[in-house]
């Protein structure tokens, strides 16, 4: 987060995952950035307890139990030696937007962090 502040013209930061997303709002807080005034804030994964952080945190919710399932089948029908080859399976992900993401401001943009 501290390299990408050192960079103008954006104001909305994407993390991989909301352990991530937390490190740069802690980041963004030390240097008196505001979340959602001047950085929208997304994470990743919907862990328990975001919507308890101020601001709440907006994240992509992923379905753990669905992709913990679909694994587990593969794992066991691999040691069950059935092997029907590589596979693609999408599983649907949810934008959660709660309190740490707003629209940009032209006014905002043209601000140097």
């Amino acid at each position: 987060m501290a390299e990408l502040l050192a960079q103008p013209g954006f104001t909305a930061v994407f993390v991989a995952n909301d352990a991530m997303a937390l490190g740069a709002l802690s980041e963004l807080r030390r240097r008196g950035v505001t979340v959602p005034g001047q950085m929208s804030l997304v994470g990743f994964d919907d862990v328990p307890g975001l919507d308890y952080l101020h601001p709440a945190l907006t994240t992509i919710r992923v379905p753990m139990a669905e992709l913990g399932a679909a694994g587990a089948a593969r794992t066991l029908a691999l040691l069950s030696g059935i092997d029907d080859g590589p596979r693609v399976r999408i599983h649907p992900v949810e934008l959660v937007i709660r309190e740490s993401t707003a629209a940009p401001s032209q006014v905002l943009s043209r601000i140097a962090l």
